[in-house]
């Protein structure tokens, strides 16, 4: 079984999105695997990395081609892989194997989370958020404003994360989840109000500045 973190696994079994293996046939000289190149086989891959790892996909189509770029020479390394295993982008897997005379293509079962490794990572998820507001304040107090909305997002994006796996997974009481919601709802409010404020105040900062730099005019 696929070992996916506890939050990347809810959110598969909640929106019904599979992971799947696709085992094709290739040898290993103990140093390299060579892949198939049947039209079964390049038609497989062609389909299962495109719609799996698009980036994989485009070094797939330079070393199927022959290609002495980048993208070719970055997948004739992943076939150096001893075991024949490459992940992909959505924690799918592309299998090489001896064992095999065609294209296998299964769907990868993942495991149940416990409710202990939900809090555990909705409590991680927490303690983010408040590093990000921390980070947002240190970004306003130094005016790197880019930054601080950086921030400002990763916290509305932790804590909306929290929030909806507390109501779907029904893990505390409501009263409790409505306090959170709304000590939510409080700091973004003040986030926005803090990085509006400091924003106005820069731009009325910097038009006195350039005021008072410009010459006296002499009557």
């Amino acid at each position: 079984m696929v070992k996916l973190t506890t939050l990347k696994t809810l959110e598969y079994q909640i929106t019904g999105k599979n992971l799947y293996r696709l085992t094709v046939p290739a040898k290993y000289n103990g140093q390299r695997w060579d892949i198939d190149r049947s039209k079964e086989t390049v038609e497989a891959l062609d389909t299962m990395l495109e719609t799996h790892d698009q980036s994989l996909y485009q070094e797939w189509l330079g070393y199927k081609e022959g290609k002495a770029n980048s993208e070719g020479v970055a997948f004739q390394g992943r076939l150096e892989t001893a075991d024949g295993t490459i992940d992909l982008e959505d924690e799918s897997e592309l299998v090489l194997s001896e064992q095999v005379t065609a294209p296998e293509l299964t769907t990868i079962l993942l495991e149940e989370p416990t409710k202990q490794e939900i809090e555990k990572a909705l409590d991680q998820l927490l303690k983010e958020a408040k590093g990000h507001i921390q980070s947002f304040l240190d970004s306003v107090n130094v005016r790197d404003f880019d930054s601080a909305k950086i921030y400002q997002k990763a916290f509305k994006d932790a804590m909306t994360t929290r929030l909806f796996w507390l109501f779907i997974k029904d893990l505390v009481p409501k009263e409790e989840r409505e306090k959170e919601r709304n000590t939510y709802a409080r700091d973004e409010e003040l986030m926005c109000i803090l990085l509006s404020s400091a924003e106005k105040f820069e731009k009325d900062f910097q038009k006195v500045q350039k005021k008072l730099s410009e010459p006296i005019d002499k009557e």
